[in-house]
């Protein structure tokens, strides 16, 4: 038994005959490769690569330090800044509502913003 296939040599059909009115066959393509193309597209590849490794490393390194510190200090972190700014508002807003000593030395007194409109309209509203 024959452990190799016959292999049979058919004639070229009529597109592998080329005839003389055919002129000179044309050289093949990429026959001379140019090193420095080919070295530049390898180097704005690699450059391409390593800029996306680094870009990613450099999210995942952020992203996961962000989950760190909020796995650790918690939620309970963000609405404490969120109730110290509450706090801090409504601070403003009660020193805008009320009468206080600016300075005590000089007699200057705090109004509330409300009043302190209607004299400016009073004082401004007749000329």
């Amino acid at each position: 038994m024959n452990q190799y296939l016959e292999h049979e040599h058919h004639e070229p059909d009529a597109w592998h005959r080329h005839l003389s009115a055919e002129g000179m066959p044309q050289a093949e393509h990429g026959a001379r490769v140019n090193p420095f193309v080919v070295g530049g597209a390898l180097g704005i590849i690699g450059l391409a690569t390593v800029g996306t490794i680094v870009a990613v490393a450099l999210y995942f390194n952020s992203y996961s330090d962000r989950l760190k510190i909020e796995r650790q200090e918690g939620p309970a972190a963000a609405r404490m800044v969120s109730q110290d700014q509450r706090l801090a508002k409504l601070e403003w807003e009660n020193a805008l509502q009320a009468y206080s000593w600016i300075d005590t030395e000089a007699g200057t007194v705090g109004i509330p913003i409300d009043r302190a409109f209607e004299l400016v309209m009073e004082q401004y509203g007749t000329e």
